[in-house]
């Protein structure tokens, strides 16, 4: 099945010259898990219906992290919106490293193995940074020349909005208060560009919700 919102907003994500994501924590791990759920809804294997997830084609898909919310929902059969992100959440790091690999064996991707106070750690670099462009270029076109997204398009620009990704867009401040500003209209008016706007927000509101509540759980501590 396409994954093409999920790996897009992956791409985007990562530093193209320091290896790093742009957003190391929580906005990162909880806008993949909501690309991911936007991928299964696109293709049908997933349906949405008063905040209820429900699963609709169980079969096995073509990546370990599509496979691993079907595993989760055949379980049950359907699960709040909002309790399966949790459930999603305490492997968040897992979904991740399954797309890093999926990624580097479709030569999508380059990882480089490096090491601090003989302490290892990864870097991720895109292999073909001209693809990378080619999105970051449409976005742009959306956002500062006000061209017309596509419905497709308006599932990524809901997590740029979420995880504020602006910075995988423009290094210009004032690109980005103008990004912020056109994509918040884009959103305001999302019944203009995709049939699909109400479960859409659902989506948003869902992913930005579980943000939020990750934020409160770790001021707490």
């Amino acid at each position: 099945m396409d994954s093409k919102i999920t790996q897009n907003y992956f791409l985007l994500s990562l530093n193209p010259q320091k290896g790093y994501y742009y957003n190391m924590g929580t906005e990162f791990s909880y806008g993949l898990l909501g690309a991911i759920l936007m991928d299964l809804y696109k293709a049908n294997r997933i349906s949405l219906a008063n905040r209820v997830v429900t699963i609709v084609d169980a079969s096995p898909a073509n990546a370990r992290y599509f496979d691993r919310v079907l595993e989760l929902l055949q379980q049950k059969r359907s699960m709040r919106i909002g309790s399966l992100i949790s459930r999603m959440g305490f492997r968040a790091n897992r979904y991740k490293q399954e797309l890093a690999e999926q990624l580097i064996q479709e030569k999508l991707l380059i990882k480089v193995r490096k090491k601090f106070l003989f302490i290892p750690y990864n870097r991720y670099y895109p292999n073909d940074r001209e693809q990378r462009m080619s999105i970051i270029r449409r976005l742009r076109d959306i956002l500062l020349r006000k061209e017309q997204p596509l419905p497709e398009e308006m599932y990524l620009l809901s997590l740029i909005r979420i995880t504020r990704l602006f910075r995988a867009l423009s290094d210009r401040r004032d690109e980005r208060s103008a990004m912020r500003q056109q994509l918040k209209l884009i959103m305001a008016h999302s019944s203009d560009f995709t049939n699909d706007h109400q479960n859409l927000e659902v989506l948003h509101n869902a992913i930005k919700r579980a943000i939020m509540a990750a934020h409160a759980a770790k001021s707490a501590h």
